[in-house]
């Protein structure tokens, strides 16, 4: 009776353990949608510090600075600067320009279209920085002081 017991339930094991045998498949599609938008934002700024500035000196006060623009691929876009270029300490107030080549004979646009605008259409959605070069210009009439102020860097597309 053992030995039978014993056979019945390696035979039941087996059967078991062959798993079911499927008669048949069927297919479907599962389809899958994306929609890529333009869109570009400034990835990073770097400021420009013009450090010490000698007011009774006639050389100008250079230093760079920029901003890293991040965009879709193929997206074409401009870069504009802000009119308000100037630095105060109290009353005093000490202008600065800045231009988009080292030599500052093109002077940056402020307004959507101006010329002096950096324009790019990336080829891939990898950060592109462009140098922003700064001059404070020579023999302004300002006391001592820290002076510090900002501009807007605008990126249309």
């Amino acid at each position: 009776m053992l030995k039978k017991l014993l056979t019945l339930s390696v035979a039941s094991a087996a059967i078991v353990s062959s798993g079911v045998a499927w008669a048949a498949t069927a297919t479907g599609t599962l389809n899958a949608n994306a929609n890529v938008v333009s869109v570009c934002n400034v990835a990073g700024i770097t400021d420009i510090n013009f450090g010490n500035y000698d007011p009774t000196s006639a050389t100008p006060a250079d230093a760079n600075g920029d901003v890293n623009v991040r965009c879709t691929k193929n997206t074409p876009y401009q870069v504009y600067i802000s009119a308000a270029r100037t630095m105060t300490d109290g009353t005093d107030t000490l202008n600065f320009e800045l231009f988009n080549d080292a030599a500052g004979g093109t002077v940056w646009g402020a307004t959507t279209g101006a010329v002096g605008n950096i324009t790019n259409t990336p080829v891939s959605n990898a950060p592109t920085t462009h140098t922003i070069f700064g001059r404070v210009a020579a023999l302004q009439d300002v006391g001592t002081g820290a002076y510090a102020g900002s501009v807007t860097v605008t990126v249309e597309y």
